[in-house]
């Protein structure tokens, strides 16, 4: 039987599970490290801190219209009643 020099494999094997490593942990970090663009809105409209009057009240409407206008254009309806019937 014919022996072959195998020394030193083993550090083959050992850097290349180092730089995975490496790779994934990179990788790991910079997703959690990213930061989330802003979505661009139509109109910011701003609610008021206090409501006194009409006005007010009208802006805080119209503040809380526009933000679910833009919740509601994203979600998709099929999907969800697929996993709500999923549940059942």
């Amino acid at each position: 039987m014919k022996r072959t020099n195998e020394s030193g494999s083993h550090l083959i094997a050992v850097s290349l599970g180092i730089v995975v490593v490496a790779v994934i942990g990179f990788a790991g970090y910079r997703t959690m490290h990213h930061t989330a663009q802003p979505v661009a809105t139509k109109e910011a409209v701003s609610a008021p801190a206090t409501i006194n009057n009409r006005s007010d009240l009208e802006q805080a409407a119209q503040s809380l219209d526009s933000s679910t206008s833009d919740i509601n254009s994203g979600l998709n309806t099929d999907e969800l009643n697929t996993d709500l019937s999923d549940l059942q």
